[in-house]
């Protein structure tokens, strides 16, 4: 919840929820606060967010051929398709793989995607399996349906979609590029 922390009549502070603020002070003022008449001045104002989890897959040269499949089920814009040829000196990156994806970022709802192709000349060593899942948590039973149905494509170690005892409907897969999937749809409580 967002709070707003004033100072009353200069005598204590106190945390009052932004909701319930009908004027934001920036100096003495007086307003009505559930009856009371309240003389305030603005102290600190603080808005709590929460960090944003972007996950960063590596590829072995097929970054851009996977990107254009999540982005052909996901919807959705490249934020960012950067080659290591648009990068001074190339990143260093060996001429054979100057076209090859040095960043992208696909923007799928509130959340973004990004990638790389981890060439083994530079040092990366890129192991299907050795990636972190991604969970993706549909709004619908039919979104989650969708979205699963798109990943299996080529896919492996599938585990279908179905009910799960800790009231969701949920699955799982390997998509076609070893990238490790769970897709959930949580049941509203009743």
């Amino acid at each position: 919840a967002k709070h707003v922390v004033f100072q009353v009549s200069r005598t204590f502070t106190a945390p009052i929820p932004s909701h319930r603020i009908p004027i934001v002070c920036r100096f003495y003022r007086c307003f009505s606060y559930l009856g009371l008449r309240l003389n305030i001045i603005l102290v600190n104002y603080t808005i709590p967010t929460m960090p944003t989890l972007n996950p960063y897959l590596n590829f072995p040269g097929n970054t851009e051929e996977a990107f254009n499949f999540y982005k052909g089920i996901f919807g959705g814009d490249f934020v960012t398709l950067q080659r290591f040829s648009d990068i001074p000196g190339g990143a260093g990156a060996p001429a054979e793989h100057a076209n090859g994806v040095m960043h992208v970022a696909l923007k799928i709802g509130n959340n973004t995607l990004m990638g790389t192709d981890a060439i083994e000349s530079m040092g990366h060593s890129v192991k299907p399996g050795n990636y972190a899942s991604m969970s993706i948590e549909a709004d619908s039973k039919e979104q989650a349906d969708h979205i699963f149905n798109g990943l299996s494509t080529g896919a492996s170690d599938i585990m279908a979609m179905q009910d799960q005892f800790w009231g969701a409907y949920w699955g799982a897969l390997k998509d076609k590029y070893g990238i490790p999937w769970m897709v959930n749809y949580t049941y509203p409580k009743k």
